[in-house]
């Protein structure tokens, strides 16, 4: 059985205060309601 392929999402912008980590989060919690394994690194 061969793993999946990794496919990684950023989502950046240039001013704070845009809502990436409320879209990082949500595209996060879709992915794992299918069954995809997540994870949500925060670096600020």
């Amino acid at each position: 059985m061969t793993k999946p392929a990794l496919r990684p999402f950023s989502f950046f912008g240039g001013k704070g205060g845009t809502g990436k980590t409320t879209c990082a989060a949500a595209r996060a919690l879709a992915l794992a309601e299918e069954g995809i394994r997540t994870l949500v690194v925060s670096t600020d």
